[in-house]
C-alpha cells in the first residue's frame, strides 16, 4: 500500500523515527514543510511505512498514522540498490546509495527515539535551555569525545575509580587523571595519588615545587595563609644551598641554623645559644638599642655608662640567694625601698651622720636585753613620746608628767623590791596595789570591810524582837559596790539586808549561830551612788542577843 505523502509527511517530520519505539496512546506524527510547500523528505521512489511483518501501516480518516504500543515502523526505500535522485528543484543535495535518510526539517519525538548511529554536520541543541538530559543513570553514554571545550554548569559525576584506572583520564595513558574513591577526589599522575583534596584538608603526596626559584609567591599581601605546620625534625630552608633553615625539634623547641650550624634554639623556657660563648647578640656598630629582661639576665661582664631598668620600680638588681658580692658607689644611691640582710654598719666614724626623714614601720629592738642605751650622758634625746606603754625598769628624773594614763605593771602576786616601785596584784582574792616604802612591801586595796553589831537592846528600842528594825547608817561619799557580806547571831537567829534612800534592798542575808558564817554574795541593788543614803534592816528573833554583820565595800570610779 502506498502512502499519500501530501497528507502524511506534512505531519510526520522527524517523528517518523520515533515510530521505531513502542509508543502508547494515539500519536500524531509531524514534519516541517520545505520552502516550496512540500514535505522535507525526498526520495526518487515512493516510500512505504510497514511494520515488522511487512504489512502497511494504517491511517485514520484524516490520513494520520495510527500507532499502537506494539507497532514498530520501518522506512523502506533509499537503501542499497535504490538511487537517490537530485532534488535541485527543491534545494536539496545529491545523496549516494550508502547515505541514510536525510531530513531538512525538524524531527519530533514525544517519547524516546532510538538511533543505531547518528552523524551530523551541524550542532545538536535542545529546544529549551537546561531542560533535557543527554543520557541517564543506567542508560549512559560510554564515551564522550570533545576536541575543543566542554562547558558544564552543573557537577561532573563519575563512578569510583582507582589510581591505575582513573575515573577521568587526560592523556593517552590510563594512569593519569582524576579518580573518585570513597567520596574523595584524587589527582593521579603515573598511577599514584599526587593531590587529594577533602572537605577539610588538601593532602599532597608529592613535593609542591615552583616552576623556577623565586617565581611563585605563597599567598599575597592581603591573602595570607593562616597557619603553617611543619612536622618535628623537618626543615624550613631559606637559601639555594639548603644550609640556612629552621628545624622544629622535639619538646617544643625551634632551632635556627646558619651555614648548617646551630646558632640559637627557642624553647618554652627561653632562648639559648647553639654553643657556649660561640655567638654574639648584635655586633660592634650594629648593636641592639635596648635589651629587656623581666626576670634574670646572666652576664659575665658588663661595660656601660649606665644600667637602667625598662620602667621605674619594675626590676631588681640581684635576688635572694643570687646577690651581688660588692656594690661600689662613689655618689648617691637612690632607692625607693631598701632591704638589707645580715649585719650592717652605717658609717665608719662618729663624724658620719645618718638622717632619717622616713617613718619607722616596725619595732626598734636591741639585740640583747639591758645592754644598749638610747642616747648618752651629754647626748640625750630632747623628748621621748609614747602614746601607749613605756616599760622602764628605772626612771631618774626631776619630774615626770603623765598626760593621759600611767600604766602600772600588773601580774598575779607581783614582787616589788625597789623604793617607789609599784605593781598591781591581779589575784582575785587579794587584788591590790603593791608598793615598796623603802623598808617593806605594802598593799593598798580598793575594797574595805565594814562591820556592825546590832544588839537585842537596840532592837527592843527600835522595832522589837521578832520584828524588822531599820537603822539609818549615813550617806555615801564615793560610788560603791557592795560585794558580799557575813552575819551570825549570838544565842538565836535573825537576818539583815541593806536599802538605799528609795527603799531598794540588797539580797537578804540570814544570820545563824555558827561561829563561821556563810558568805553571801550581793547581786541585787548592791550599787550606791555618791550622796545616796544607805540603811540597815535587821531582825532578831526571840532569844537572840545580838547580830554581828560585816560587808565588803568596793570603791567605784567617779
Amino acid at each position: 500500500m502506498k502512502i499519500n505523502l501530501k497528507k502524511i509527511w506534512i505531519a510526520v517530520g522527524f517523528l517518523i523515527f520515533s515510530a521505531l519505539l513502542n509508543i502508547s496512546n494515539f500519536k500524531e506524527v509531524r514534519a516541517a514543510i520545505s520552502k516550496y510547500g512540500l514535505p522535507g523528505i525526498y526520495n526518487a521512489a515512493p516510500l512505504t511505512l510497514t511494520d515488522n511483518a511487512g504489512a502497511a501501516l494504517a491511517l485514520d480518516s484524516q490520513g494520520r498514522l495510527i500507532l499502537s504500543t506494539t507497532t514498530a515502523i520501518t522506512i523502506t526505500g533509499g537503501g542499497t540498490g535504490t538511487a537517490w535522485t537530485t532534488a535541485t528543484n527543491y534545494g536539496e543535495t545529491v545523496f549516494s546509495t550508502s547515505t541514510p535518510l536525510w531530513f531538512r526539517g525538524h524531527i519530533y519525538a514525544s517519547s524516546t527515539a532510538i538511533f543505531v548511529g547518528v552523524s551530523t554536520t551541524g550542532n545538536i541543541e535542545p529546544t529549551v535551555n537546561n531542560l533535557y538530559d543527554n543520557g541517564k543513570f543506567g542508560n549512559a553514554w560510554r564515551s564522550l569525545y570533545v576536541s575543543s571545550t566542554a562547558y558544564f554548569s552543573g557537577p561532573i559525576l563519575g563512578a569510583d575509580g582507582s589510581a591505575s584506572a582513573p575515573t577521568y583520564s587526560f592523556d593517552s595513558l590510563t594512569n593519569a587523571g582524576m579518580t573518585i574513591s570513597g567520596g574523595s577526589l584524587s589527582i593521579i599522575t603515573a598511577g599514584s595519588v599526587a593531590i587529594q583534596p577533602t572537605i577539610s584538608n588538601t593532602f599532597f603526596f608529592i613535593q609542591p615545587v615552583p616552576s623556577s626559584a623565586g617565581a611563585v609567591t605563597l599567598g599575597s599581601a592581603d591573602r595570607g595563609w593562616g597557619d603553617t605546620y611543619i612536622d618535628v625534625g623537618n626543615k624550613l630552608s631559606f637559601d639555594d644551598d639548603d644550609n640556612t633553615y629552621l628545624v622544629a625539634n622535639a619538646n617544643n623547641a625551634l632551632s635556627f641554623f646558619s651555614n648548617a650550624s646551630e646558632v640559637a634554639t627557642v624553647t618554652t623556657t627561653g632562648l639559648t645559644s647553639g654553643s657556649n660563648n660561640g655567638f654574639d647578640l648584635g655586633a660592634y656598630g650594629k648593636s641592639f638599642r635596648n635589651v629587656f629582661a623581666s626576670s634574670t639576665a646572666f652576664l659575665s661582664n658588663v661595660t656601660s655608662t649606665s644600667i637602667e631598668p625598662w620602667a621605674n620600680n619594675t626590676s631588681a638588681l640581684g635576688a635572694f640567694g643570687t646577690a651581688w658580692s660588692n656594690v661600689f658607689v662613689s655618689g648617691t644611691v637612690y632607692t625607693a625601698g631598701l632591704t638589707i640582710d645580715g649585719n650592717t654598719t652605717i658609717g665608719n666614724a662618729t663624724s658620719d651622720t645618718l638622717t632619717v626623714t622616713a617613718r619607722l614601720a616596725a619595732d626598734l629592738n636591741p639585740i640583747a636585753n639591758n645592754t644598749y642605751d638610747l642616747g648618752a650622758f651629754g647626748l640625750s634625746y630632747n623628748n621621748l613620746f609614747a602614746s601607749s606603754t613605756s616599760y622602764l625598769n628605772y626612771v631618774s628624773s626631776t619630774a615626770i608628767e603623765v598626760i593621759g594614763s600611767l600604766k602600772i605593771p600588773a601580774s598575779s602576786d607581783p614582787t616589788v623590791l625597789v623604793t617607789g616601785e609599784l605593781a598591781i596584784n591581779t589575784t582575785a582574792a587579794s587584788s591590790s596595789l603593791r608598793l615598796y616604802d623603802g623598808t617593806e612591801e605594802k598593799a593598798l586595796y580598793t575594797t574595805r570591810p565594814t562591820c556592825i553589831v546590832f544588839t537585842s537592846t537596840t532592837a527592843q528600842t527600835i522595832g522589837g524582837l521578832d520584828a524588822t528594825s531599820t537603822v539609818e547608817l549615813g550617806t555615801m561619799f564615793h560610788p560603791e559596790t557592795w560585794v558580799y557580806g557575813y552575819c551570825y547571831a549570838k544565842n538565836g537567829t535573825g537576818g539583815v539586808d541593806f536599802t538605799d534612800g528609795d527603799g531598794n534592798a540588797t539580797n537578804y542575808m540570814p544570820c545563824t549561830t555558827l561561829t563561821t558564817s556563810t558568805r553571801r554574795t550581793f547581786s541585787s541593788n548592791n550599787t550606791f551612788t555618791m550622796g545616796e543614803a544607805f540603811n540597815l534592816r535587821a531582825r532578831l528573833n526571840t532569844g537572840a542577843q545580838q547580830l554581828s554583820i560585816c560587808v565588803l565595800r568596793e570603791t567605784d570610779p567617779d
